[in-house]
């Protein structure tokens, strides 16, 4: 069992690092790249969002670096339509950290997204060649010697080359929960953006009442575990990629209204199409197939 904090770190002190790492919580935020970029995707009251976020970061990094047991931090990048142009730019800001672990937080209309599509989205196609560009750069960093891998890209080489996959990769209200501040409890992360939104399909208990058998047993559960089979859709069982990839069933009720969803004309399904031709590309390549063979070191983390 392992609990992880997601936060800003607006109001990380000393004491609360103290507390975290004394119950081995790990830390995690969000920092979409330069200050420019990341003040842009995040508002924050009175400024300096940027800022807030890598003190704690660099607060945390210091803790590891001073011999402390903690986890280094994790720092998602989440790409808006403002990132496409700048995945340079964006490694560097991670890496300048002392981050390891690359990872990019594609957009899905679902949640607060779904409201701004027209302002912050864009296609699968352009996330596709977003990725593409980031991972060429980060490779080249590889090659000279930086110590960085981009975490989709890891779970991919893992399925591919270790067959580390169950063909029921989305274990939802299984393998991880997502606990709102009111207590209650949904399959995950994206489940809980929805009922924002008024849709608490993916709601199944709440803290105060609900047992974990009781949440593994909930018909949303079970739902969501027939829907994640990739070999249960038409589509999906004539694809290349059905052995690597996964269907997201809160994608699909997000965006079509069934945990089932429609592959044919699926944003999710077109985007992890375009996500492994890149990634099938590069292994062709023996200098970067070697590099990201390297890569493997890191799935433990």
């Amino acid at each position: 069992l392992h609990f992880a904090l997601i936060s800003n770190f607006s109001l990380l002190d000393d004491e609360k690092i103290n507390f975290l790492i004394a119950h081995g919580v790990s830390f995690c935020t969000s920092l979409d790249g330069p200050k420019d970029l990341h003040d842009k995707n995040r508002v924050y009251l009175g400024g300096n969002s940027h800022e807030s976020v890598l003190s704690g970061l660099r607060k945390v990094v210091a803790r590891k670096a001073a011999g402390e047991k903690v986890d280094t931090p994790n720092a998602i990048c989440t790409i808006t339509r403002h990132s496409l142009q700048r995945a340079p730019e964006i490694v560097d800001q991670l890496v300048s950290l002392g981050l390891e672990r690359i990872q990019f937080g594609p957009l899905d209309p679902i949640g607060f997204a779904k409201r701004s599509w027209d302002t912050i989205g864009y296609t699968s196609a352009e996330f596709v060649k977003f990725y593409a560009d980031a991972l060429d750069y980060i490779i080249e960093l590889n090659k000279k010697g930086v110590k960085a891998y981009e975490k989709m890209a890891l779970i991919f080489m893992v399925r591919i080359l270790e067959g580390g996959h169950w063909r029921f990769p989305n274990a939802d209200g299984v393998a991880r929960l997502a606990y709102n501040h009111d207590g209650s409890i949904y399959t995950c992360e994206e489940g809980r953006l929805l009922a924002n939104e008024g849709d608490e399909f993916f709601k199944i208990g709440h803290a105060s009442s609900s047992s974990f058998t009781s949440l593994l047993d909930h018909p949303t559960v079970r739902a969501s575990l027939l829907a994640s089979s990739s070999s249960a859709q038409p589509m999906c069982f004539q694809c290349a990629y059905n052995p690597f990839c996964s269907v997201l069933p809160v994608y699909n009720q997000g965006t079509q209204g069934s945990v089932f969803g429609r592959m044919p004309d699926n944003g999710w399904c077109e985007k992890m199409m375009g996500l492994f031709d890149v990634v099938f590309t590069k292994l062709q390549d023996p200098e970067a197939r070697k590099i990201l063979e390297s890569w493997l070191e890191y799935k433990s983390r």
